[in-house]
């Protein structure tokens, strides 16, 4: 007659089911917090990108002009690396799929201005410029600045970031109803600074559309704007944004045609 208790065999078995389930638990721990993990990134993700595209399409909203599709655009920034284009390696941009330019009005229209003179220049007329950079670069030049440095991260070495150039013209130096109001005026622009817009930008995504809507003068025109970002993090990719998504709209300008330098 059997004695009652466990034996080595059925011991064995409880013990590798348990570990079954315990291997199936933690595979499922596992899992739910990388999911966690990468929901949460994407919703950062997602949140920088809406600020960025918000703080573009309330900019460009307020041009007076908008350069357009194929113009060559010049930028001297503070430093060479702030608006080299990754494409060419030069500080020369054409007006495109990464590039968009416009004229805004002045703050104060007849107030003083002098484009070198940060407290004089609320009667200036303001150029603005978005472009892509080189994430790697920009980390890179910024390495010892604790106010704009980024983290280095390896995986996204190759990623872009996005840039806002801005300088200030002159009345003067403004040409009501030309197809290039600024004709010349570029050199002569003073004040220009850069700044960081977004980080994690897709590298050779179209971040910029200018369509023609009537020829003028002045020239009416529309800006599309989609923004995509992605980060890789423990080599897993999280991408938000594209066509048709929050992160891409079409800018219609406000001030074209309406206020006279």
């Amino acid at each position: 007659m059997r004695k009652p208790g466990i034996t080595l065999v059925e011991l064995l078995v409880a013990l590798a089911i348990l570990g079954v389930l315990m291997a199936a638990f933690a595979g499922f721990f596992v899992s739910t917090l990388r999911t966690t993990s990468d929901l949460d990134r994407r919703n950062e993700l997602l949140l920088d990108g809406q600020i960025a595209h918000q703080l573009l399409v309330s900019r460009l909203q307020e041009a007076w002009f908008v350069y357009p599709s194929g113009q060559a655009v010049t930028l001297n920034a503070p430093a060479a690396w702030q608006s080299t284009n990754p494409s060419s390696g030069s500080n020369l941009w054409t007006v495109g799929s990464n590039f968009v330019a416009a004229v805004l009005p002045p703050l104060r229209v007849g107030s003083a201005c002098s484009p070198a003179r940060p407290d004089q220049t609320d009667g200036c007329y303001r150029f603005f410029a978005y472009y892509p950079l080189h994430r790697a670069a920009y980390v890179a030049n910024t390495a010892n600045d604790i106010l704009a440095r980024l983290p280095a991260e390896p995986a996204n070495a190759g990623g872009w970031v996005l840039m806002q150039y801005t300088a200030f013209l002159e009345p003067s130096a403004v040409v009501s109803g030309s197809t290039s109001p600024t004709a010349g005026a570029l050199s002569t622009m003073g004040g220009a600074t850069t700044a960081l817009v977004a980080d994690y930008l897709t590298p050779g995504g179209s971040l910029f559309t200018v369509v023609d809507v009537a020829a003028g003068p002045p020239a009416i025109r529309q800006i599309k704007v989609t923004l995509q970002l992605s980060r890789t993090v423990q080599g897993r990719t999280i991408a938000v944004g594209g066509p048709g998504t929050s992160l891409s709209s079409t800018v219609q300008p406000r001030n074209q045609g309406v206020l006279a330098p």
